[in-house]
């Protein structure tokens, strides 16, 4: 649907509406209506604005409407700054300039661009919060989400940007209201100034004096420039081009912004015909959100912003509780899954039991028979080994005994520890039990790894606990010949 907007412009006697998409270029207009107003009473005003949408039958909820009530503009210029930082310069400029009625306006403000200095050109505008509050009401009465609420000017200036051609040199639009006329200058299609014109009723005097002063002021205010073209709309706006023309010394042109007319299909030609009369409407809907100054209402906008956060609240917590769900479902057949396939495994392994206890005792087997080949039937081994046992005293056991044969040798190594309550008693015993050891005539070159000697109490906090002596000893079989007498 891209950026369809409806521009909604309510008078003392008629309603005009505009549907237009501002997401293409040129905007397109895909319905329109103008219809009288019977009473300018509130209540009458949403009735009638109901019945104007669904002869339409619009496509889009998004309305907008602009404000004729006192509304002030300024431009001003501001060096380059954050986005932050400017706002609240442009909001405390605006509060300086309003004085003490600044607590009954709304507040708004647009970056144009850059002037001949390089600073910013910043677009200010305030309106009364009693008329922008009244035109939000109005939506929500009739079903409609107000989307941008401005000034006639400002409405105005965005119409004249959609002339072709508006962007280079200076032009001017002229409004023929029902009660007011208003007339906006911009230069390469930025924002000059606007002026409110009176007597507007007609080519009269007056409205063509104040346009006269406009022209002058425009040429003293930029050095002599001129304006190239003034474009009349509003209605009968068609009818004063000529003697506009002749008494202004300018070019004067009806309104005709770029639009794509061809969604309206047979009722083009008619709305050419009308167009004039839907500057404002067009202003308002023919531009994208980002290209308007917005003046919302701060309590209707917090609630808005409550609406919106209680809306994501809700799809979080639904999307939550369906993620949940989901996760739940998938966890639970994760598990159902996982159980079926242990059960099958352990059926699987069940069937293995005979194989793998074939194979332990296979492995057992062969480590039993490397030891028995390591041995090679040497009697002497076995005689160290009954020696060690007869020497080994009760406090002592052994960590780890290791005899291998290395060529000719074959070499001892000893770890062990010794359990006792006194340092003294425990260096006593393995003192004794090395000396037998190297006295022994099965073991030479026996000898102490020093710092294998550890003295370690097994509980630091009771003095009164056993202490483990811990030792190692290496050495060799002896080259002894062992007899057994035979009986």
């Amino acid at each position: 649907m891209g950026e369809r907007y409806l521009g909604i412009e309510v008078t003392s006697s008629r309603i005009k509406v505009a549907e237009i998409d501002a997401s293409t270029t040129p905007p397109k207009v895909f319905s329109f209506a103008s219809f009288d107003l019977f009473s300018s009473h509130p209540e009458n005003i949403s009735q009638q604005l109901i019945s104007v949408l669904s002869h339409m039958d619009v496509r889009t909820k998004k309305a907008r409407a602009s404000i004729e009530d006192d509304s002030t503009h300024q431009l001003v210029s501001f060096p380059p700054m954050p986005k932050k930082e400017m706002k609240v310069v442009a909001e405390r400029e605006l509060k300086n300039a309003l004085g003490p009625q600044v607590e009954e306006m709304v507040f708004g403000w647009q970056v144009l661009g850059d002037d001949e200095e390089g600073k910013k050109m910043v677009l200010l505008t305030a309106a009364p919060l009693s008329s922008v509050r009244e035109k939000a009401l109005l939506f929500r009465d009739v079903g409609l989400s107000p989307d941008l609420i401005t000034t006639v000017p400002l409405s105005l200036f965005n119409a004249l940007k959609l002339i072709q051609g508006s962007e280079r040199g200076a032009s001017a639009l002229v409004y023929l209201g029902e009660s007011k006329a208003h007339a906006i200058f911009i230069r390469d299609g930025k924002w000059a100034f606007c002026r409110e014109l009176t007597g507007s009723e007609g080519p009269s005097g007056d409205l063509l004096n104040e346009m006269n002063r406009s022209l002058l002021y425009f040429r003293h205010q930029f050095r002599g420039e001129e304006i190239r073209k003034v474009f009349l709309s509003g209605e009968g706006a068609e009818e004063l081009e000529k003697s506009w023309s002749e008494s202004l010394g300018v070019k004067v042109e009806h309104f005709c912004p770029n639009l794509d007319l061809s969604p309206l299909k047979g009722r083009a030609e008619e709305f050419r015909r009308v167009l004039p009369e839907f500057a404002i409407p067009i202003g308002l809907a023919g531009r994208r959100a980002r290209d308007c100054i917005n003046l919302p209402d701060p309590e209707m906008a917090k609630k808005s912003r409550e609406t919106a956060i209680k809306k994501v609240a809700i799809v979080v917590l639904i999307i939550f509780a369906l993620v949940m769900g989901i996760s739940y479902g998938y966890v639970s057949w994760a598990i159902s899954h996982n159980k079926r396939t242990l059960l099958e495994r352990k059926q699987e392994l069940n069937k293995l039991v005979p194989y793998l206890t074939a194979q332990q005792s296979r492995t057992m087997y062969e480590k039993n028979l490397a030891l028995l080949m390591e041995i090679d039937n040497h009697t002497l081994w076995a005689e160290a080994l009954r020696e060690l046992s007869l020497l080994v005293p009760k406090e002592m056991a052994f960590q780890s005994l290791n005899i291998k044969r290395e060529k000719e040798k074959i070499l001892v190594n000893i770890k062990g520890e010794i359990l006792v309550h006194q340092e003294l008693a425990g260096r006593e015993i393995f003192t004794q039990f090395y000396s037998q050891v190297e006295s022994s005539p099965l073991f030479e070159k026996v000898v102490v790894e020093p710092a294998s000697v550890k003295v370690i109490r097994a509980r630091k906090v009771d003095k009164r606990g056993l202490l483990r002596v811990e030792f190692q000893l290496k050495g060799e079989l002896a080259a002894v010949e062992i007899e057994y007498e035979s009986h």
